[in-house]
């Protein structure tokens, strides 16, 4: 990246290298997929925003890398629009989307057995993201998907059985 050669020939470095690329070379992340990259350019940006006093030219740097990562932001949006538009296409899609949440359903409710058993039912959304009141994974939201039905509700344990005597056999 030329901004990194940059900054190696500025007198006595007035800021690390470091600072902008989160300690990576700037070869390793000019090869990272485009929503990292976009990400890092947006950081490099940010940074630079605020270590402005320090680096000569920061202007035009500055001005160079809001440009690219405005780029990378739309090239990154048509890529993830093409990705979601493909998977849209196909029935086969939504038929093994079915298929998956059946089975996760199911292994929810073996899983909520087991954690009843072992009396630790607090473990459950640690385990199911989609139980936690806030999700662990990026980019994850309760919204249904445009034109998705709603996933089938898992089926409510049946009630306890009163104890009374055996049945004779």
């Amino acid at each position: 990246m030329r901004f990194a050669s940059y900054l190696d020939s500025l007198k006595g470095r007035p800021v690390d290298p470091k600072v902008f690329f989160r300690g990576e070379m700037p070869s390793v992340l000019a090869r990272r997929r485009i929503t990292k990259l976009t990400a890092a350019v947006g950081h490099i940006a940010d940074e630079l925003e605020r270590q402005r006093e320090k680096v000569r030219g920061a202007e035009v740097w500055l001005a160079e890398l809001r440009e690219a990562h405005e780029k990378l932001g739309i090239v990154e949006r048509q890529q993830r629009a093409s990705r979601v538009e493909r998977l849209e296409l196909g029935p086969e899609v939504s038929t093994a989307r079915e298929a998956w949440l059946a089975v996760y359903n199911a292994n929810k409710s073996l899983v909520r057995g087991l954690l009843a058993h072992l009396g630790k039912p607090e473990l459950l959304p640690l385990i199911f993201d989609d139980l936690a009141e806030v999700h662990r994974a990026s980019g994850v939201s309760d919204a249904l998907p445009p034109g998705q039905p709603a996933a089938p509700e898992a089926p409510a344990a049946a009630p306890a059985a009163e104890p009374g005597p055996a049945p004779d056999a």
